[in-house]
């Protein structure tokens, strides 16, 4: 399940997609909090980071990037079909579904490997010269926005561990 809130025409759909660009937000992050405490009070909490996209922004314009967040957020929306998602500080993408530990780790990475596999060309990532990503997640008791807020941060900060080890992994 995928909400998207546009500000100004206050409206729930974009006028093109449903991918949210500068003008629209997906879940916000209190819409979040809620329907997880409704939905998921037990599961896991995804962040997706794009690995060195605002290099690729810089290089192949962003035009490009935009392009790139479309592709990246239209393969989670397969993959996450039930759970929910928002896009979150640009290249950013949050997800929250009633995964468990293992299950969650499958999917991260089947998400790893599909976007590995749609070989989107990044010549500033010398390491793959593709667009990678990174994942952090986190699982346990999502019944309060408390909760939800510290397993967020934690799963961030697993995105950087990812980061730090390579990129193009997960950390759970």
């Amino acid at each position: 399940m995928f909400v998207c809130y546009n500000k100004k025409r206050k409206s729930l759909r974009s006028k093109k997609q449903d991918l949210p660009d500068k003008e629209m937000e997906a879940l916000t992050l209190q819409q979040l909090y809620d329907q997880c405490s409704e939905k998921y009070p037990n599961g896991s909490v995804f962040v997706v980071d794009l690995d060195n996209f605002k290099k690729f922004n810089e290089t192949y314009g962003y035009i490009a990037g935009d392009q790139v967040i479309e592709q990246v957020f239209e393969l989670i929306k397969s993959e996450f079909k039930e759970g929910l998602l928002t896009r979150h500080n640009g290249q950013q993408f949050i997800i929250v579904t009633q995964d468990d530990k293992m299950r969650a780790a499958q999917r991260a990475q089947q998400l790893i490997d599909k976007t590995y596999a749609l070989n989107i060309e990044h010549v500033t990532n010398l390491r793959d010269l593709r667009m990678t990503l990174s994942v952090g997640i986190v699982c346990g008791n999502l019944d309060s926005s408390i909760n939800l807020d510290k397993y967020l941060k934690k799963a961030q900060d697993l995105v950087l561990i990812s980061k730090e080890k390579g990129k193009n992994r997960l950390t759970i």
